[in-house]
Order: structure tokens, then C-alpha cells, then sequence
């Protein structure tokens, strides 16, 4: 069976879906601001342990963040950075457009 997983960390929660041939599932628990990866994997562990799903099963995980555009929008944290693949150094540029 075929599951996939999508995960929004957030400045406050740490949001996420379970999607797979038994339908969709939802978690959401804290963020740990100091390792966000930490409340990441809780919320995903939490999923899947109660709905006895073998993490081998999952195919695909999809991750996105709003930790850094909240800290651009409130100006709380001046050192940021955007990596991006070859030929899509203009992503910011074309964002505006």
C-alpha cells in the first residue's frame, strides 16, 4: 500500500496529512522552534503508529514551512537564504511579477 505524507511546519504547530488507499488522515502537534525536525517526526510518528501503518509504506513525503516567511513578514530574523536548482535563480523575481 501506498501512502503519502505532507508536512507544514509552522512557527507555532506543525501540521500534517496522511494520504493513502484508507483515505486521509490529519496530525497536528507543536513546532520545536530549536529543531523543527523534531516535531516533525512526532507528528508524523504519532500518525502513523495509530493507524498501524509500516513506514515503509510511504512512497512520498512533501514538506513546506511558513517559519521563514512569517520571520520576513515580522522582521524577527535577518539571516535568510533561498538555494534553489540551476535555472531557477529568478524564482523571487518572478513571484513579484
Amino acid at each position: 500500500m501506498a501512502w503519502r505524507i505532507g508536512v507544514d511546519i509552522g512557527g507555532t504547530f506543525t501540521d500534517v496529512v496522511l494520504a493513502g488507499p484508507e483515505g486521509v488522515h490529519i496530525g497536528k502537534g507543536l513546532s520545536v522552534p530549536g529543531d523543527p525536525s523534531a516535531g516533525a517526526i512526532s507528528v508524523v510518528s504519532q500518525l502513523l503508529e495509530s493507524r498501524s501503518i509500516d513506514p515503509a509504506d510511504v512512497t512520498h513525503v512533501v514538506h513546506g514551512t511558513t517559519v521563514t516567511t512569517n520571520a520576513l513578514l515580522t522582521g524577527a530574523d535577518d539571516r535568510v537564504g533561498l538555494l534553489t536548482t540551476q535555472g531557477f535563480g529568478q524564482i523571487l523575481h518572478l513571484a513579484r511579477s
